[in-house]
């Protein structure tokens, strides 16, 4: 759907047309950006897969994410062609202070910043290569489209919340019925993400785990850091 065809649905079911006072164009354009923006941070869609580089610069720890990126998005991270391993951040700060093997390759996000260690000792340009997810442009143009042009069941999706948060505007007894509307719209991305990511399964190891955590006490059974970044 393009963006004009978003606002033509949208119009269709409240029933009334653009030159509606209350439900204004401007409007309409607004909160059917709105959605999508939900839309695309309800979950780590395939569709919003991206890449970049950055230099790395000396005795730089810590660099900003790509503008438009989604926070603690980066899944992936190589620095000087060698690859570094993804760690929760609270991991990440524990192990620098625990004095343990410096030389570990390792990242971790926090926000719209990520951490890497070592921490380069010189400039290499381009040298740290990312891969994560970047959030789509508000549309504006009426040929606009989404990020989900292949997937019309997410688009529908879109329209309907764009759609719930007019009703919740008009409050009164529409109000519960746009609150009714957007949980409907949240329940249905829910199961198409689970059909996508099965779709993906194919060609993805399903066993990867999200994070690697540190077992900071070798050895031993504690539960929040019984796992070794070496694993």
């Amino acid at each position: 759907m393009t963006f004009k065809e978003m606002q033509d649905a949208v119009y269709d079911e409240l029933g009334v047309t653009n030159s509606d006072t209350f439900f204004t164009l401007v409007l309409i354009k607004r909160y059917i950006n709105r959605a999508k923006r939900q839309v695309e941070n309800s979950h780590n869609w395939p569709h919003l897969d991206c890449a970049d580089t950055r230099s790395s610069e000396i005795n730089q720890e810590y660099y900003n994410y790509p503008e438009n990126w989604k926070p603690f998005s980066i899944d992936k991270l190589k620095y000087n062609s060698e690859n570094y391993k993804k760690t929760d951040y609270k991991d990440y700060l524990a192990y620098q202070e625990s004095g343990l093997d410096p030389n570990c390759k390792m990242f971790a996000s926090y926000r719209n910043q990520f951490f890497i260690s070592p921490i380069p000792v010189s400039v290499i340009e381009q040298g740290i290569e990312i891969w994560g997810q970047e959030l789509s442009a508000d549309m504006s143009e009426d040929d606009d489209v989404t990020p989900f042009t292949a997937e019309p069941e997410i688009e529908e999706i879109i329209v309907n919340l764009a759609l719930a948060m007019c009703h919740k505007k008009a409050r009164g007894s529409r109000y519960a019925v746009g609150q009714t509307l957007e949980q409907e719209c949240l329940a249905r991305l829910e199961v198409i993400y689970k059909k996508i990511r099965k779709r993906q399964s194919n060609y993805t190891n399903k066993n990867r785990q999200m994070f690697s955590r540190i077992n900071l006490f070798p050895g031993t059974n504690s539960s929040a850091e019984n796992f070794s970044i070496n694993q």
